[in-house]
């Protein structure tokens, strides 16, 4: 695995996607896809949950 700051632009919001969906096991959120949306201060993406509706 690569260090941060050794990562690609792209490389990096995979790598948090991954956290995201970690994260949304924890807490026994169902979801079909999850989608990059936006970084500022903090990075964010949109959850499609199983019935196609996203938050």
């Amino acid at each position: 695995m690569k260090l941060y700051n050794e990562l690609t632009p792209a490389g990096i919001k995979r790598r948090f996607r991954k956290v995201a969906e970690l994260a949304l096991l924890q807490y026994d959120i169902r979801y079909s896809t999850v989608e990059f949306y936006t970084e500022d201060t903090n990075v964010f993406f949109k959850v499609f949950g199983t019935d196609g509706i996203w938050t």
